[in-house]
């Protein structure tokens, strides 16, 4: 029984390593590294603007949502963003340090997007 418990223990370490090597390491975006991009979206890098001023940066990111509901980027980014340290502060609001982050969307030849645009919040 005592080695059936120790071979149980085992198996149950070694398949949750497994799965955790299964799980895609997140993508975040390529200005904005402190801001994962969610499973589903699909970056646009020829959209996206980015500033250093001495205020603080300003960057402009946006991705194409498939098949993303806007129910379930704001979900997903609501859970993951206080993560990184982003307070929030109203349903796709966020606050760090001296940066504001908004996330709006917007539909374009019937396509839909998520824009996240940081800005300094002074």
């Amino acid at each position: 029984m005592k080695h059936a418990l120790v071979f149980l223990f085992i198996a149950v370490i070694f398949i949750s390593g497994a799965v955790s090597a299964l799980e895609p390491e997140p993508q975040f975006f390529g200005s904005a590294q402190d801001v994962p991009i969610m499973h589903g979206l699909e970056e646009i890098t020829g959209e996206t603007l980015s500033f250093d001023k001495p205020e603080g940066r300003i960057i402009e990111s946006v991705a194409l949502m498939n098949e993303v509901s806007e129910k379930d980027a704001l979900d997903f980014y609501g859970e993951t963003l206080p993560q990184f340290g982003w307070a929030e502060v109203g349903s796709g609001k966020f606050f760090r340090g001296n940066e504001f982050l908004e996330i709006y969307f917007q539909e374009i030849d019937g396509n839909k997007f998520i824009n996240i645009m940081i800005n300094p919040s002074l």
